[in-house]
Parts: structure tokens; sequence; C-alpha cells
């Protein structure tokens, strides 16, 4: 079981409390790059390249469900969310670092590598780099 600051075994209420707030801020980026996207790709886009990513590793991450049904990326978000506050702490990190990444792989297939920089860097409030201000060509 995890320990707090105080070196006393933390309860399971502050537990599942630490993993929520943690799963909170994993989310973060999610929440940013949806609402960046969502306007430019359509809330199906966006959907389908976030349950395409997930599907490509559900094999390793069962928990990580991405319901087919849902039309809505506010709910495969928060069912993301969700997911990540029920399990450990860390493999949760590992798995939303590695979702970040092939839904970005996928974004990038679909529209390019300058122009997902691009969007982003939009989306994450980072100024994309002197390369990935050229259009791809």
């Amino acid at each position: 079981m995890e320990r707090n600051d105080n070196k006393r075994p933390m309860s399971d209420q502050d537990l599942a409390s630490y993993r929520a707030a943690d799963a909170r801020q994993m989310m973060a980026p999610w929440r940013r790059i949806s609402e960046h996207l969502v306007p430019l790709i359509g809330e199906l886009g966006f959907c389908a390249l976030f349950r395409r990513a997930a599907r490509l590793l559900a094999a390793r991450y069962v928990w990580i469900d991405a319901d087919a049904s849902s039309k809505s990326a506010v709910a495969l978000l928060a069912a993301l969310e969700q997911a990540m506050g029920a399990i450990d702490a860390a493999e949760a990190r590992i798995a939303n670092e590695e979702l970040l990444a092939t839904f970005t792989r996928q974004l990038s297939a679909m529209v390019g590598d300058a122009l997902t920089a691009r969007l982003l860097a939009t989306a994450t409030d980072c100024p994309p780099g002197p390369q990935d201000a050229q259009e791809q060509k």
C-alpha cells in the first residue's frame, strides 16, 4: 500500500482520493487536446482516433475501455479518467503516456507531422519548434 509524507499507511479512502486527483492531473492534456481538435476534426473524428489508439493498447491495458457506443469526447475522457483512478498510479501514468503517443501517431498519419505538431503545440500551450512551423510538403 502507498504511504503519505507522514509515513503512515494511507486509508482506502485516502488512496482512492489520491488516485482520483492523479487521474484528473493526467487528463489535463487530453482535455486541452480535445478542446482544440474537436472543432477541427469533429466529435466523431476525435472519438474515432481515441478509440483506435485505445484498441491498439487494449492487449496490455485491458482497463482502457473505449466504449464504441460513445459519440462524445467528454464521455470517452471521463471513462478514461475513472479507469485511471481505479488502478495503480504508476501503471496509469505509463498507459496514459503510451495512449497519448499512440493517439499522436494516429493524428500524424492522418494530417501529417507538421500540422500535428502545430495542433498539439496549440493544445498544450507550447510553441512549435522552428522546423515544426514549416508546412509539410
